[in-house]
């Protein structure tokens, strides 16, 4: 039997008129029925002019604040200050009760000087920051909830091999990882050498590094490019760019995967049709090798089919360029396949350094990529906190299906980075650090809250400099990057009276977003006429779609930073700068 809540009317006390009803709100509590979950649409009915509203209780923090967010499960409670540049985590031993806590400690990080909205992923994995720079900054945490333990942006790892006495190459120009992720492989042109390095857990770059071997292709050119191994990792392939036109070299090895154990195998002029005149700079095969690809200047990536697999001194037909191209200006530097050919993630760089994913209708033919419908395609990956620069390789690893992503760039430091991939054999589900949320709609220039829809597939951002809530639809659940991103419109302006809002928190059953007013101390709902859905507009009121007001808070804090809605959507909690402390609101059933 389902039972379904109703967020009645709660009584109040205190001065009042009719412009401000409850302008005295004192500290109540009273339960009248149940708020129950079903299928995580919570049936609530009513959230009416403030009436059900009363402040109960607030803890002093002593510092200024500009976040608050609690998980999903109501366990863990977070603070944040940007002026401390400080998150402080409450472990909260009732659900949601912010009265039984224990503060477990705080974490700092000198980027969070502009922070004023946090949401975390329904597993606890992943948190995410808005700042006022127009980001939005994606975070991981390796044990779940726990934002003082390891913290990784964006999952990822990273090391730096500039002057490494191990595998030391300061031009890198391809790498290479094995299917489980245990080593990866690393080629350049300085010390014209292919070396191996093993990793003590795989796809961690933070793990301990060994360098077991490498294999010197100077003899052969001593300007290699690119690097691509067979699935079985019994041969590798290199671009030698020392003769015109350049060629393309094979390596076989006598034990799979062991670098040590390679040898000159063939060599290959790069013909037909002197494409050589592209200049290529990297290379990769289907994964039966009956398809071979070269890639470089002016964003051009072209076919072969090969008439032996994985013999490029057998017959070859021209197979064509594919039907698009990165950017004119931009070079083509590294690609790869997914594990079933269905997509192909490359990076370029030359006037910006990009990270391109396209669709392939037919597996492994480069000819019949597409940009996802709706999406970009493409990321930056030298902007804010992504932080690659000039990438010269790109490789995938995974056993069975493509689980992680291997960039290699020429930078000082950190100049290999591993990705996680969000679903498996997905490439566009990459996890990238920073979203710039004004890439995909103009005008969001002063993003402050962020809120994700129940399911993670689409992410409201409130702005507040043109006072409008605008939404993105995501591909892959709290994904967020342009390669699989899409503009879901935007709201009406909000602000109808100067209210000058500069918070944001939604129900947990998306009919109603609520605005903290930084003018008026008073909070407003909006009821939206199709839930999570702010395109759609708001219940109207006099011909036009305006909040009802809520009750003040400005006895408890006259400069609202952060606002956040319990899951559970018995509480909403609001921080600021003025009083610094966390305030309640609680909902009376």
């Amino acid at each position: 039997m389902k039972r379904r809540g109703v967020i009645g009317y709660g009584a109040h006390t205190g001065g009042s008129n009719g412009d401000n009803p409850y302008q005295n709100s004192h500290l109540s509590t009273r339960h009248s029925g149940m708020v129950t979950h079903d299928d995580r649409n919570f049936q609530m009915l009513q959230y009416t002019s403030g009436k059900a509203f009363s402040q109960v209780r607030n803890i002093i923090i002593n510092v200024n604040l500009s976040l608050v967010c609690i998980s999903s499960n109501g366990r863990h409670l977070y603070v944040g200050s940007a002026s401390a540049r400080r998150i402080y985590y409450y472990k909260l031993h009732t659900p949601f009760d912010i009265s039984d806590r224990t503060f477990v400690n705080s974490r700092y990080d000198s980027n969070w000087g502009a922070i004023h909205g946090m949401e975390i992923d329904e597993n606890g994995e992943y948190f995410f920051l808005t700042d006022y720079n127009d980001r939005v900054h994606t975070y991981q945490m390796v044990e779940p909830y726990n934002i003082i333990g390891t913290v990784r942006i964006a999952g990822r790892t990273t090391v730096n091999l500039h002057g490494n006495a191990i595998g030391y190459d300061d031009y890198p120009t391809g790498v290479a990882i094995k299917p489980d992720g245990t080593s990866f492989y690393y080629i350049g042109y300085r010390n014209d050498r292919v070396c191996q390095f093993n990793l003590s857990t795989p796809f961690d770059l933070t793990s301990t590094i060994s360098l077991p071997g490498q294999h010197y292709v100077g003899n052969e050119d001593a300007t290699p490019f690119g690097l691509y191994f067979k699935p079985d990792g019994t041969a590798f392939w290199m671009i030698g760019r020392g003769s015109t036109p350049s060629k393309v070299y094979k390596y076989s090895l006598s034990t799979a995967w062991d670098i040590t154990t390679a040898s000159y195998d063939t060599v290959w002029e790069i013909s037909p049709d002197n494409n050589s005149t592209y200049d290529w700079f990297c290379l990769m095969f289907s994964n039966d090798g009956t398809k071979f690809h070269l890639a470089g200047k002016r964003g051009q990536i072209y076919r072969y089919d090969v008439g032996t697999a994985w013999d490029l001194t057998s017959t070859l037909t021209n197979g064509g360029f594919m039907s698009w191209s990165i950017n004119y200006n931009e070079d083509v530097y590294g690609m790869a396949f997914n594990s079933d050919g269905t997509q192909l993630i490359a990076v370029s760089s030359a006037t910006t350094d990009l990270l391109v994913v396209k669709e392939l209708s037919t597996p492994y033919d480069t000819t019949t990529a597409s940009t996802a419908t709706g999406t970009s395609g493409y990321a930056v990956l030298s902007e804010d906190f992504n932080a690659i620069y000039h990438p010269r390789g790109i490789a995938v690893g995974g056993v069975g299906s493509s689980s992680h992503v291997l960039i290699v760039n020429d930078s000082s430091t950190n100049n290999l980075t591993m990705h996680n991939l969000q679903t498996h054999n997905k490439l566009d589900s990459i996890r990238l650090p920073t979203f710039y949320v004004d890439r995909l709609q103009g005008g969001n220039d002063l993003p402050v809250e962020m809120s994700f829809k129940y399911d993670g597939k689409v992410a409201y951002v409130f702005d507040e400099q043109d006072e409008i809530i605008y939404q993105y639809n995501l591909k892959y659940p709290f994904v967020l990057n342009m390669i699989c991103m899409s503009s879901g419109g935007a709201s009406g302006q909000m602000d109808q009276n100067s209210e000058d809002y500069n918070a944001m928190t939604w129900s947990p059953d998306g009919r109603y977003v609520f605005l903290s007013s930084l003018a008026y101390k008073r909070l407003y709902s909006f009821e939206l006429v199709t839930p999570w859905d702010v395109t759609d507009g708001f219940v109207t009121s006099g011909g036009i779609g305006i909040g009802r007001q809520g009750c003040e808070f400005y006895q408890y804090e006259t400069s609202p930073k952060g606002m956040y809605m319990a899951k559970n959507g018995a509480s909403i909690f609001i921080v600021g700068e003025s009083n610094d402390d966390l305030v309640e609101l609680s909902l009376n059933f």
